[in-house]
């Protein structure tokens, strides 16, 4: 969320230098520490959306109803 945050400031007017370099640099926190924030890949890019998976190591943000 973060990078993505300073992805889109980057396009804005608000935007600073370091937006893009911040953007990287949080992205290749979250990668390279995926035990860290218990995250990871699932093995089939399919199941991400399939019914009743809504709960899975790939997801990193979600809001309930």
């Amino acid at each position: 969320m973060l990078a993505r945050t300073y992805i889109f400031r980057a396009y804005s007017a608000a935007k600073q230098s370091s937006d893009f370099a911040n953007a990287y640099n949080a992205a290749m926190e979250v990668i390279n520490n995926q035990a860290k924030y218990g995250t990871s890949l699932l093995q089939n890019f399919a199941d991400v959306n399939r019914e009743g998976n809504e709960y899975n190591p790939e997801i990193l943000y979600s809001v309930e109803r």
